[in-house]
């Protein structure tokens, strides 16, 4: 599959512009966002008070899941911020109740970065046999910001849906 010239009639199809968007990805297809430097992305992440590192782990994740058919960062993501949301809401939960489900989902959104260290990793090693030296303290400390700096510039081919199905199955 081409990444530089997105033309042509196997590029038409419905499917494949649900499955390459380019308003979501590059033309190689990676996040947009590689191309930003770190001190971009931590800038960015200060002034939005931490939220966009959030938002940033969602997107990778997502990524992810186009290239390998499944993510579980992506699930650990949205369970994490519904705990966070849920405990946000006023009456919702009660007494203890909140507090469990408040620290599990904090707990999640600082474990995740890791699942999607090891994910972006797969990727990587599965596409074109690198391994990405991604320190697992500095994915703790700046999370998505240092793993979207951390990715190499290689296109990466989006998951067809039967080979998708195949490695999701084998596992």
């Amino acid at each position: 599959m081409k990444f530089d010239i997105l033309s042509g009639p196997e590029y038409d199809s419905p499917i494949f512009l649900w499955r390459v968007n380019p308003v979501l990805f590059n033309p190689r297809g990676l996040p947009w966002t590689v191309g930003l430097g770190f001190g971009w992305t931590v800038l960015l992440a200060i002034l939005s008070g931490g939220t966009l590192l959030i938002a940033w782990g969602v997107y990778l994740a997502y990524w992810v899941r186009t290239r390998q058919g499944h993510s579980t960062a992506l699930w650990c993501y949205l369970l994490g911020i519904g705990a966070v949301m849920l405990t946000l809401a006023p009456r919702t939960l009660s007494g203890i109740y909140i507090d469990i489900v408040g620290f599990a989902g904090l707990i999640l959104l600082v474990i995740t970065p890791l699942v999607l260290r090891a994910e972006i990793r797969a990727v990587y090693k599965n596409s074109h046999g690198v391994n990405l030296p991604i320190n697992p303290l500095l994915t703790i400390l700046f999370s998505s910001a240092y793993l979207n700096w951390h990715m190499l510039d290689l296109p990466i081919p989006a998951a067809d849906s039967e080979t998708a199905h195949v490695r999701s199955a084998s596992r």
